[in-house]
């Protein structure tokens, strides 16, 4: 069972999957967040674990189903035996999200979610069309898309920031937007399309009540908890391994946007994983400015486009689930807080609350500070990491200097460095302003072979097209009409 984190309202793990938020604007929160004994996690593959998880928080669900859909969802679709893969350098551990089809850690999710939604679908006995409404910052639209591809009966749309994401990137999802999938650019920032999201998929009355309108952001539940099960696994890794002994504590740094994976390790330490620090690693935006310091929150003024533009992001929409349970579980207090940022631009949380977000730290990385961790780590271990990655390496230095503590750590390496060419040439000492040449030269210096899901991608620029802030109301209709759906 879930609940709204504004009105504690009940809802069913297929409904707060289905609607993906409520009709207040909350985000959908376990009731009761299941307790997980490790010792029968140890001897578990990735996708035994995955399905354990899965079944914890969704019981409503047969135990084969769950594992049919784990199976769809990963056989033969990651380029590693176990999904995910833990490799040390230089005395920290990185666990490698991103050997997925599009090559970023949204995929482990966004594999998921298709079969997880359409059985959620089935259980609630709706026989609606359905249209996934998505805001990306760079790596959840092509992973969405890849994940909706081979379902005729969805219909998605995808609206990323224009001049907002890699040339790469906006590529990728360019070559899904066909057929009843569609990737187009927004004339705004994240924050703007993801209110544009929030604002259709809580006003029912915009699209109509005639179809089911859900979103693959990690606002929608069944796209978070996809996740906890590579923080269960990082840790098993590590025991098996002789790294760490069962029950010792480890750190995970987090490169973090909107704070969905970062909570999902929360949400992994709240069911008895041995977590000790949860380290935000953000960017100039510095999305959580000192929150965890001082309890105050304020939305800064401006965006400003940096070269992790997945993290490009100035409110953090998870940062929600956080205040629900660090204030008690009190949805009028997260109700007030949230009314205050929306009129205010900024609120303040209450003592007892910041006490209750003791074990997370961030810390912040500028431009310069990732392209040097981009070189040290290649020039000193030999391992290549983009730029989201080095500016978790970046926190994780800085944490380890401050804190001085010699926990184990893991560094959540969240995209695969080829997905962004000419920053990590930029980083090795060599220019390249072409992203599909840096390709070639990049692998050309590394000697690591470009994937194949990232050559050819240049020829799908022409399907690019544009939506205003003021357009893309009417033209999300005529969308709808054009598949059929209204």
């Amino acid at each position: 069972m879930f609940r709204s984190t504004r009105q504690n309202r009940p809802a069913s793990g297929e409904r707060a999957i289905v609607e993906g938020m409520d009709g207040d604007g909350g985000l959908f929160v376990p009731k009761v967040l299941p307790a997980l004994s490790l010792d029968e996690l140890y001897s578990l593959d990735y996708r035994g674990l995955s399905s354990r998880i899965l079944g914890a928080y969704f019981p409503g669900f047969a135990e084969e189903k769950i594992k049919r859909i784990v199976s769809e969802a990963y056989d033969g679709r990651f380029a590693v035996p176990e999904v995910v893969n833990l490799r040390e350098a230089g005395g920290v551990y990185f666990l490698e999200l991103f050997h997925g089809p599009t090559l970023a850690f949204k995929d482990i999710a966004l594999s998921v979610l298709p079969s997880l939604y359409m059985e959620s679908k089935k259980k609630m006995g709706s026989d609606k069309g359905t249209l996934f409404l998505t805001a990306t910052s760079g790596d959840t639209g092509s992973a969405a898309l890849a994940a909706f591809s081979g379902m005729p009966e969805v219909a998605s749309v995808v609206l990323y920031p224009e001049n907002g994401v890699g040339s790469i990137q906006e590529c990728q999802m360019l070559r899904y937007s066909e057929g009843r999938s569609l990737a187009v650019a927004y004339d705004g920032d994240f924050d703007a399309i993801q209110g544009f999201v929030k604002r259709v998929m809580t006003d029912k009355d915009i699209l109509g009540r005639d179809i089911d309108l859900a979103s693959a952001n990690s606002i929608n539940i069944g796209r978070l908890i996809p996740q906890v099960a590579y923080y269960f696994y990082a840790y098993a890794r590590l025991v098996s391994d002789g790294a760490i002994k069962a029950g010792e504590k480890i750190n995970f740094v987090v490169p973090t946007g909107n704070f969905g994976n970062v909570f999902a390790g929360y949400f992994a330490r709240r069911m008895g994983l041995p977590v000790g620090r949860l380290i935000c690693a953000l960017n100039r935006n510095r999305s959580l400015g000192k929150l965890f310091k001082t309890g105050r929150f304020r939305r800064r003024k401006r965006l400003i486009k940096t070269i992790t533009p997945a993290m490009d992001i100035l409110v953090p929409s998870n940062l929600e689930r956080l205040l629900y349970y660090a204030t008690g579980e009190e949805s009028e207090a997260v109700l007030e807080l949230t009314r205050s940022l929306r009129t205010r631009g900024a609120f303040r949380i209450p003592g007892p609350a910041l006490a209750g977000m003791n074990g997370f730290a961030s810390y912040w990385a500028s431009e310069k500070d990732t392209l040097s961790a981009i070189n040290y780590v290649y020039s000193r271990h030999g391992y290549l990491i983009d730029p989201h990655t080095a500016v978790g390496y970046h926190a994780y230095l800085q944490y380890k200097s401050r804190a001085r503590d010699k926990t184990k750590t893991v560094i959540l390496a969240t995209a695969h460095p080829f997905k962004f060419p000419a920053t990590v040439l930029k980083a090795l000492g060599k220019d390249c302003d072409d992203e599909f040449l840096g390709l070639e030269v990049l692998s050309g210096i590394t000697g690591i072979e470009t994937s194949a899901s990232l050559t050819g991608l240049e020829k799908y620029r022409a399907r690019k097209s544009v939506w205003t802030a003021d357009s893309a109301e009417s033209k999300l209709k005529a969308r709808l009409k054009a598949c059929g759906l209204r």
